[in-house]
């Protein structure tokens, strides 16, 4: 698909390129989490991952900011600092 901006998380990152790895690593869907087969309709363990195929000419970086704080009940910004290269070789 199509995509002008990439979100990226801001907490625990030290730099917007391993906010970016974080974004692209694998995860694995396995326990609680299994993947639903549309083939066979059964849940199995699976790997899922983004994949940047190709960039558009401009693209936007949007940090994320906010959490959900689960004992508050509320949205709590995040105040961790966070490294941005001048360019950015991807």
């Amino acid at each position: 698909s199509t995509f002008y901006e990439l979100s990226c998380q801001v907490k625990g990152m030290k730099t917007l390129e391993d906010s970016l790895e974080s974004m692209i690593a694998k995860e694995a869907l396995t326990g609680c989490n299994q993947y639903l087969c549309s083939r066979c309709q059964t849940k199995r363990d699976a790997d899922r991952r983004a994949v940047l195929v190709s960039l558009p000419p401009v693209l936007n970086v949007q940090l994320i900011r906010f959490c959900y704080d689960r004992q508050e009940f509320r949205k709590r910004k995040v105040l961790d600092n966070i490294g941005v290269p001048r360019t950015l070789d991807m």
